[in-house]
């Protein structure tokens, strides 16, 4: 390889990883590319951070469910023992 194929590769490399680290840098490298390539691209970026995105507000919805579940289990068992009830329900 001759210096202006390694110039030219290394500029390939970084724009790829700018691509892959943000969907700015994606958009970015898009409209550097220009025309189908780009317009492809830029929609593939969208795309994926829309399906990120997605993804982590349901992990993060099932997450403040299973803690809204345990903070009424605990109200619910604190509530019990502060009136003074037993195993059978008897008073303490």
């Amino acid at each position: 390889m001759n210096q202006c194929e390694v110039e030219s590769y290394t500029f390939h490399l970084t724009l790829v990883h700018q691509a892959q680290e943000s969907l700015a840098g994606a958009l970015m490298v898009a409209g550097q590319l220009g025309g189908g390539q780009g317009e492809r691209l830029a929609d593939a970026a969208r795309e994926a951070f829309v399906s990120g995105l997605s993804a982590s507000l349901v992990a993060r919805a099932v997450i403040l469910a299973l803690g809204t579940v345990g903070m009424l289990l605990l109200i619910s068992n604190a509530g019990t023992r502060e009136l003074g009830t037993g195993k059978q329900g008897e008073r303490a």
